[in-house]
């Protein structure tokens, strides 16, 4: 197989495991989403500090990647962005949580 049919392939990967943590994420919106308003603020302060540590991880990886090219740092580059958007995705429903719980909808 030619090198682009195998970073075509790796992109092809990440895309599907983006698409499944995505379908997953959507599905447990309201499953595994603390109850608390003050646990969803925890979770989201810790969750903004480990986006910052993944972007900081990313960004590194992928200088180190355009220095040198290897497939074992293609597939860490392509981890740490699958890993990113499940973060991200995370955030985004905690928020939406709050967000319910804010305008009294989300009382238990």
């Amino acid at each position: 197989m030619s090198r682009v049919g195998r970073v075509a392939a790796l992109l092809l990967v990440a895309v599907c495991i983006v698409a499944v943590f995505g379908c997953a994420g959507m599905g447990t919106k309201s499953g595994d989403l603390p109850s608390s308003p003050d646990l969803i603020v925890k979770e989201i302060e810790e969750l903004e500090g480990d986006i910052l540590n993944a972007e900081e991880m990313y960004k590194a990886k992928l200088t180190q990647l355009q220095m040198e090219d290897s497939t074992d740092l293609r597939r860490e580059v392509n981890e740490l962005s699958v890993e990113l958007e499940y973060l991200r995705a995370r955030k985004t429903a905690l928020e939406e949580a709050l967000a319910e719980h804010e305008s009294g909808g989300g009382d238990t």
